[in-house]
């Protein structure tokens, strides 16, 4: 964990928990959080990221793309995930709502799951 993830505090709702390790209310925004995966339970380091900043970050004018859930391999139980989501910012409430989908989400499997209808973006919209 960083060292500055003091200055970010631990957040609950519920019996839902997470660490931000970044700043909320950005465009991206990376979080600790535990889970269960292949019936495991597991520990998600988290980033999440707004499609309009992937754009940006490719330095790209326009482009089709999709809301996605990336998984890579494990370190112990520790799971790096991706998500990218059509929102403006990431909030508190928008973590929160992505942990329930991840924990809903059924057939989670290492790999990229793309869902949702495609966007058409433009480095201005």
């Amino acid at each position: 964990m960083p060292d500055d993830a003091i200055k970010y505090p631990i957040h609950r709702f519920r019996e839902l928990e997470f660490t931000a390790l970044t700043a909320l209310n950005k465009k991206r925004v990376d979080v600790q959080f535990k889970g269960k995966f292949k019936n495991k339970k597991i520990v998600w380091n988290a980033s999440i990221f707004t499609l309009d900043s992937l754009l940006q970050d490719k330095g790209m004018q326009h482009e089709e793309q999709r809301q996605a859930i990336t998984i890579e391999a494990a370190e112990d139980n520790h799971y790096k995930i991706i998500i990218e989501l059509d929102v403006k910012l990431i909030t508190e409430s928008t973590v929160f709502k992505t942990m329930l989908m991840i924990h809903n989400y059924k057939k989670l499997k290492v790999g990229r799951h793309e869902f949702g209808r495609a966007h058409f973006r433009t480095s201005d919209s």
